[in-house]
C-alpha cells in the first residue's frame, strides 16, 4: 500500500477513535461534576479528565492536519501528528516502567500490546515525513538546471514600438477581427 494511502487512513481513523474518546470523556466529566455536587471531592479527578480532554481534542485537529498533510504532500502539517503520536508512545511507556501499571486496571499485555500497536501505525508516518522532508531538502540543496533564457526586451525603450505604449504603460492590443 503506499504511504501517503496508508497515511491518510491512519489519520481519519484516529480522528473516528479520538472524537469517540472525547465522547466518552465528556461523559466521564460529566458524572464527576454530578458526583462532586453531590457532597464528595473529586476536584483532582475532574482536573486530570479536563487535561486528558484537551489532549484528546488537539489529537483530533492534528489527526485532520495529518490527512490534509498527507493528501496534499506537505511534511509541516504532519509533524505535529508524529511528534504527539511519540509523546503518547512514551508516556505509555513510563506508566508501565514507573509503575503505572499496578494503578491501572488494563492487563499489563494488553498495554504492550497497546504500545506496539501504537509503534506500528507510527512507524509508516513517520516514513512518509521522513521522505517527503528528504525530498524537499534535496530540491532546495541541488536545484535542477535551467534552460539559458534570453534576457527580456524592453519595448518602451525601442524606437520601432514606442507609439503602441498608452499613458498608462500598457500596450496597446492589435485589433484582430
Amino acid at each position: 500500500m503506499d504511504l501517503t494511502l496508508y497515511a491518510i487512513v491512519i489519520g481519519v481513523l484516529s480522528c473516528l477513535l479520538h472524537i469517540a474518546v472525547s465522547g466518552i470523556l465528556i461523559d466521564l466529566l460529566v458524572q464527576l461534576i454530578r458526583h462532586n455536587d453531590a457532597g464528595n471531592m473529586n476536584e483532582n479527578h475532574i482536573i486530570a479528565a479536563s487535561i486528558v480532554l484537551s489532549f484528546v481534542i488537539l489529537m483530533i485537529l492534528l489527526s485532520l492536519l495529518l490527512v490534509i498533510g498527507a493528501q496534499k504532500r506537505r511534511p509541516d502539517l504532519m509533524a505535529g501528528w508524529i511528534f504527539f503520536t511519540i509523546v503518547g508512545i512514551t508516556m505509555s511507556i513510563f506508566s508501565i516502567v514507573f509503575g503505572g501499571f499496578k494503578l491501572a486496571k488494563t492487563p499489563f499485555c494488553a498495554r504492550i500490546i497497546y504500545i506496539i500497536l501504537q509503534i506500528l501505525l507510527w512507524y509508516p508516518v513517520y516514513k512518509l515525513w521522513k521522505n517527503l522532508t528528504a525530498n524537499d531538502y534535496a530540491v532546495i540543496v541541488n536545484p535542477p538546471l535551467l534552460v539559458q533564457q534570453a534576457s527580456p526586451r524592453n519595448y518602451a525603450s525601442t524606437n520601432d514600438t514606442a507609439g503602441n505604449e498608452n499613458q498608462r504603460g500598457y500596450f496597446r492590443t492589435p485589433n484582430v477581427i
